[in-house]
C-alpha cells in the first residue's frame, strides 16, 4: 500500500516490466508452477473494530471487483498486518478487507463495505486486499497462491467473472497502480515492484486466479450479493439493440426500475448491460469521453476518407464522442450521429516488443482477436482493442504462425 519501492519502472505503454530486489528467485513462468504445489489455506476471520458501513456506489455486498495492494512491510505477516490495522486505523486514516501470506489469509473487513485502501474512486467499487512481503520464492509461491484462490472465491461469491484490468482500465482484478492510472485518488505502484522482485505480474498473478475460479465451481453467494448481477436504474435511461448510442433506440425504461443483466460491455469508456438479446442500456462510466483534436482535421459523414466532407475541426478543440472504429489501420472518433474524425496519424501497426526469446510486449495496431489457445480454428473470446499493450510469457509456433501467451487461456496471433 505504502509507496516504499523506489523503483526505476521501466513503463512499456503502461505495463511494468523493471525490477527492485536483489535476489535469487525463479522465472515469472515458474513461480505458478511452485504454487501449484501446495493447497491454499483457509481464511482466518479477525474480530473487527472498524465501525465504516458504506455500500459500495452499486450498493451493499456489490463490490465491482478487488485491488491487489501490497504491505511494503518486509518483516509483516498477515497476521501482523492485521493486529496493526485494528489497533491503528483511527490515526492512519487506513483499513482493508484483508491480509495474505504464505501461510495465512488474515480476514478483518466485512467485503460487503467499503474500505479505506485506494482512495475514493478505488474504495468505491473495490475489495482490497493486502499481500505480506517476503524474499523467499517459495513462500512468495505460496502467497500468491493464497491470495489467487482467496480472490477466486470472493468472485464467485459476488457472481463476477475474472477479468485483468491492467491493460485496458476495466476489469474485475486490479492492482492499486491500476487504481491509480485509470481511476485516480491515488498514487501508488504496488503490487508492481515487488512483484518484479520475484519475476512475476499481474498476467501471471491474473493466470492463477483464473485457475481457481475455474476449480471452485459454484459457489452460493451470500444473500447481500443475491442481486449482484441486477442493475437499478437511477434516471431514465434508453434502451438501445447494441451497446452504443449510434444503434437504434428501442424504448426509455423508467427511473426506479431494476434490470437483471446478462453480461457487461464496455464501449469508449461507457458501461454498457445486456438485458436480453438486443436490449442494451447504459449505467456508468464515463457520460461521454473527450478526444482533443491533434491537428485540423476534416468531419466526415462516415468513418473513411470517401465519406463525405461536413465540416472542418480546428486544432486544439476538444469534443466528446460516443464511439470509436479502427477502418483501414485508421482510428476514427464519433461525435455524435454521423459525424466522423480521423483523430491525427495512427500506424495501425502491430509491433513486438522483445525482452527475452519468450516474454515482452505485444502493442495491437488493428483490432485483434484473442484465442483460448494457439489454434486460429478455436474461437475467439474476445477482440483486444486497437492502441494497448499486452504482457506475453511465452512463444509458440503452430502452422508457421507465431502466437504469443498472455497468460491463462489467452493466445493473440501476429507475425
Amino acid at each position: 500500500m505504502k509507496k516504499k519501492w523506489a523503483l526505476a519502472l521501466t513503463l512499456a505503454a503502461g505495463l511494468a516490466v523493471g525490477g527492485a530486489m536483489q535476489m535469487q528467485h525463479p522465472q515469472a513462468a515458474t513461480v505458478n508452477q511452485i504454487a501449484a504445489k501446495y493447497k491454499p489455506v483457509k481464511v482466518t476471520n479477525y474480530k473487527s473494530n472498524f465501525p465504516y458501513k458504506k455500500g459500495y456506489r452499486q450498493g451493499v455486498g456489490r463490490p465491482e471487483g478487488i485491488i491487489i495492494h501490497e504491505t511494503a512491510e518486509p518483516t509483516w505477516t498477515a497476521a501482523d498486518g492485521a493486529k496493526h490495522f485494528l489497533s491503528e486505523w483511527k490515526t492512519k486514516q487506513t483499513y482493508v478487507h484483508a491480509f495474505v501470506d504464505g501461510s495465512e489469509v488474515a480476514h478483518i473487513g466485512d467485503t460487503n463495505y467499503q474500505t479505506w485502501g485506494a482512495g475514493t474512486a478505488g474504495n468505491a467499487r473495490f475489495i482490497s486486499i493486502e499481500l505480506c512481503e517476503t524474499t523467499n520464492p517459495t513462500t512468495f509461491a505460496k502467497s500468491v497462491n493464497n491470495l489467487a484462490y482467496y480472490s477466486a472465491t470472493l468472485l464467485r461469491q459476488y457472481n463476477l467473472k475474472p477479468d485483468l484490468a491492467s491493460n485496458d482500465g476495466f476489469g474485475t482484478i486490479w492492482s492499486h497502480y491500476d487504481v491509480t492510472r485509470f481511476l485516480g485518488g491515488t498514487d501508488h505502484t504496488d503490487p508492481l515492484g515487488y512483484f518484479s522482485a520475484h519475476g512475476y505480474d499481474m498476467n501471471q498473478f491474473f493466470a492463477l486466479v483464473q485457475k481457481w475460479y475455474g476449480q471452485l465451481g459454484s459457489v452460493k453467494p451470500q444473500a447481500s450479493a443475491k442481486n449482484a448481477n441486477v442493475v437499478k436504474l437511477g434516471a431514465v435511461t434508453g434502451m438501445y439493440t447494441q451497446p452504443t448510442y449510434n444503434s437504434k433506440k428501442v424504448k426509455n425504461l423508467a427511473k426506479g426500475s431494476s434490470w437483471r443483466y446478462n453480461s457487461v460491455t464496455v464501449t469508449a469508456g461507457q458501461y454498457w448491460f445486456n438485458i436480453g438479446r438486443n436490449q442494451w442500456i447504459r449505467v456508468g462510466g464515463a457520460s461521454k469521453p473527450t478526444m482533443t483534436v491533434k491537428a485540423t482535421s476534416t468531419l466526415r459523414n462516415a468513418p473513411s476518407y470517401t465519406g463525405k466532407a461536413i465540416g472542418t475541426l480546428k486544432k486544439g478543440a476538444k469534443y466528446k464522442y460516443g464511439d470509436t472504429r479502427f477502418v483501414n489501420d485508421q482510428l476514427w472518433y464519433n461525435l455524435g450521429g454521423n459525424q466522423w474524425v480521423a483523430n491525427g496519424k495512427t500506424s495501425g501497426t502491430t509491433r513486438v516488443v522483445k525482452k527475452t526469446s519468450k516474454t515482452g510486449v505485444i502493442n495491437i495496431g488493428p483490432a485483434t482477436p484473442l484465442y483460448p489457445k494457439a489454434d486460429p480454428k478455436s474461437k475467439p473470446v474476445r477482440t483486444l482493442n486497437p492502441g494497448t499493450s499486452w504482457l506475453y510469457s511465452d512463444v509458440k509456433t503452430v502452422g508457421g504462425k507465431t502466437w504469443y501467451w498472455l497468460g491463462g487461456s489467452q493466445w493473440v496471433q501476429f507475425n
